[in-house]
Formats: C-alpha cells, sequence, structure tokens
C-alpha cells in the first residue's frame, strides 16, 4: 500500500480517460485514510505530486483529502501533507479555497507544538500568500509570518529568515519599514549563528523595495552588523549582494558607510571572504 501511493500519482499523469482517472483518485482517498500511519505518511508525501499533475476542476475534490491529512494525530504525516500547502494555494490561486480552506489550515500548521511543522509553514507561507487575497496577507499571513521569525525555536527563525525577501515583494514598502525591518534588525542580532546566515543571504534583497533612503537609514546598520558578524558565513551573505544595493543606494553612501568594515574584511582569516 505504501508503494502503491507513489504509483497512483505516477500512473495519474500517464492514465487517459476520466473514469480511469476518477478509480485513482478514489483509491488514492483510501490510501490517505488507511489505518497504518506509514502509508497514511505515504500518502500525505505522493500528495505533493498528487496536486501538481491534478486538472482543473478537479482540484477541489483534493481539499478534503488534505484538510484530513493535515489533522492527522500523526507528527510525520501532518509535517509532510503541510508542504503540499504551497503547491495547492498556486493551482487554486483565484479560488476562494485559499482564503476559506489552505490560508486556515496553513496558520494552525504555523502555531502547531511541533518546531518541525512550524519550520514547514514557514517554508510555505509565500508561496500561500502569493495565492491569496492581498487583505488575507495584511491582516493574517503577515501576523503569523512575523510570529515565525520570533519563533522560540531558532531553527524555524532562520528558514523564516531564510523567506523575508520572498514574502516581502507580496507587501507595500510601508508594511516592510514597519513590520519587517525590525525583525531583520533581531535576527541580525540573533544569539544563534544560521539564523544570522540566512537573515544575511535576504535582508539585502530588501533595498530595491524600499528605496534609497530607508536603506540608507534602516538597512545599512543592519548590514554594518553582518559584516562584522563573528561567523564568515554571516559576513560573506552580506559582502556578496552588496552591488544590488550600490544600485539602490549609489555606490558614494555605500562606500562611505561601509568602507571601513570591507577594507577589514580584505584581511579577514577567512579566504572566501577575502575572495568576496
Amino acid at each position: 500500500r505504501v508503494s502503491a501511493t507513489s504509483l497512483l500519482y505516477v500512473s495519474y499523469e500517464k492514465c487517459k480517460g476520466d473514469s480511469r482517472k476518477k478509480q485513482i483518485r478514489n483509491w488514492f482517498t483510501l490510501l490517505t485514510k488507511d489505518e497504518t500511519p506509514m502509508v497514511r505518511r505515504a500518502s500525505a508525501h505522493a500528495f505533493c505530486k498528487l496536486v501538481t499533475v491534478i486538472e482543473p476542476g478537479y482540484d477541489i475534490e483534493l481539499l478534503p483529502v488534505f484538510q484530513k491529512l493535515t489533522e492527522d494525530d500523526q507528527d510525520s504525516v501532518r509535517l509532510i501533507s503541510v508542504e503540499a500547502c504551497g503547491a495547492l494555494a498556486k493551482i487554486l490561486k483565484g479560488n476562494n479555497a485559499v482564503n476559506e480552506v489552505v490560508v486556515p489550515i496553513l496558520l494552525h500548521f504555523a502555531n502547531d507544538q511541533s518546531w518541525r511543522v512550524r519550520h514547514q509553514a514557514a517554508l510555505q507561507m509565500a508561496d500561500v500568500a502569493g495565492a491569496a487575497k492581498k487583505n488575507v496577507v495584511q491582516s493574517l499571513l503577515l501576523t503569523s509570518f512575523l510570529s515565525l521569525l520570533k519563533d522560540c525555536e531558532a531553527e524555524v527563525r532562520a528558514v523564516a529568515a531564510s523567506c523575508v525577501s520572498k514574502f516581502s515583494h507580496l507587501l507595500s514598502k510601508n508594511e516592510i519599514i514597519a513590520s519587517i525591518i525590525p525583525c531583520c534588525e533581531d535576527l541580525a542580532n540573533d544569539s544563534n549563528q544560521y539564523v544570522r546566515i540566512s537573515i544575511a543571504s535576504a535582508v539585502t534583497e530588501l533595498s530595491p523595495l524600499v528605496g534609497k533612503d530607508v536603506t540608507g537609514k534602516n538597512l545599512l546598520p543592519i548590514f554594518l552588523e553582518l559584516l562584522k558578524d563573528e561567523n564568515p558565513e554571516a559576513r560573506l551573505g552580506i559582502i556578496g549582494k552588496l552591488d544590488s544595493v550600490g544600485k539602490v543606494i549609489g555606490v558614494d553612501l555605500l562606500s562611505s558607510s561601509l568602507m571601513p568594515a570591507i577594507e577589514d574584511l580584505s584581511k579577514d582569516e577567512h579566504w572566501r571572504v577575502r575572495l568576496a
């Protein structure tokens, strides 16, 4: 039965005839309700791939199946099923089901007791937000994303930090200034090195979204902090993307603000930092 879950989504893409495809969907639904957790776990994994090959119109049929998987009492099943949120939201874009079904499920995942589930929810947040209505992003998903950026588990903060740029592209300039940048300031000083590495790779990409003045006032201090970070990967994350910042604020402001730090990095003990 575990093997069958993978065979079903592969055969669904290849077979012809509505009756055959309906039969496969029915079989798949039965497997997602199997009494053995191992089978339900395999079904959740296969579901993430099935949603990418299902035809428009039948995707709504998958929603009850998806809801059932996301309510499973096994952590591992919920953990895998959350991976389907983004893909499901993309194929349902423009349908109220995104706002009424997928978004509430993702918000529930973002508050799950298991940090691994919250970790996956953070990865899916931007894709779901891209398919949701603007007011839903502003009122619900932004609040949840900010919560994940402040999560008690460093692994969750790190993966949420890596998605800052992707999520910020869906926000207005004022929302980024009021909500995202203050979080970036905290993450740049996080006690966990992997969190700082993640935000270093993402924060420079905010410059084109907020413009010259905000970059100079709010983002440059963050860049400077990370250029002096004790971890070489964090320093690399910033210095490797300074060219995009220079295009926004101009090389004069960039050099006058960061040149002392860059001169220090040219003597760094790590050769990759010196190379960058």
